[in-house]
């Protein structure tokens, strides 16, 4: 399932609320789900495997684990 930019115009509660009703969707489903997001935390919250991208490419995939340190190191700091 594809979910561009679903938090976007919430407030911080009812993000909460997103996450805890996509988990248990995840959970229940075993669904792949796909987030288009500039929001850092939510994605923190959510994800477990981040890819970044620019305009015209896939830029990179990073493990939710070590997104920070990939983050402060690489091109990516700029997202």
């Amino acid at each position: 399932m594809l979910f561009d930019e679903v938090t976007s115009a919430l407030d911080p509660e009812l993000v909460e609320e997103v996450q805890i009703v996509l988990r248990q969707l995840a959970e229940e489903t075993d669904m792949t789900m796909l987030f288009v997001t500039h929001e850092m935390h939510f994605a923190h919250e959510i994800a477990d495997r981040f890819y970044f991208s620019t305009v015209d490419r896939l830029w990179r995939k990073v493990r939710l684990e070590r997104s920070s340190k990939n983050l402060n190191r690489s091109g990516l700091r700029r997202f």
